[in-house]
């Protein structure tokens, strides 16, 4: 019976927090959001754009765009997703387009996030974390 209610738990917390069916669109007013702008007002700089967030058409995030005050782009990442909707790799470029790092994720069986590794631009394993769930 302990077992059970054990097995029922850890369902219902996986349920909850990692099982999310497919997104709904961001939409405000009706309508859909692809992208989202973020401003900085400075008294030295005055108003500067510094981020980009792109969504695709499901709602997912596809891309992230890091300024510089002057306007050139600092850092650029894509997003990858696999057909549960998790996000499996983020590719990071430099403000010149060249590929800085790549992070791949690992999902469990149950869609759980196990694992993430991080690559250098020649492909070569940088780091690897795992991730540990600690359930009462």
């Amino acid at each position: 019976m302990y077992k059970i209610l054990l097995q029922l738990r850890w369902a219902i917390f996986v349920f909850i927090l990692f099982i999310q069916p497919v997104k709904a669109q961001k939409k405000i007013n009706g309508q859909r959001v692809t992208s989202i702008k973020e401003w900085t007002t400075t008294t030295e700089e005055g108003r500067i754009l510094d981020h980009i967030t792109l969504y695709g058409p499901d709602g997912k995030k596809t891309e992230e765009l890091e300024y510089l005050a002057n306007g050139l782009v600092k850092e650029r990442i894509t997003f990858e997703y696999n057909d549960e909707g998790k996000c499996v790799k983020e590719t990071y470029y430099d403000g010149k387009k060249k590929l800085t790092k790549t992070m791949v994720y690992e999902f469990n069986d149950d869609g759980v996030k196990q694992v993430k590794k991080t690559y250098l631009p020649n492909g070569k394993l940088k780091s690897t974390k795992e991730y540990e769930y600690i359930l009462k």
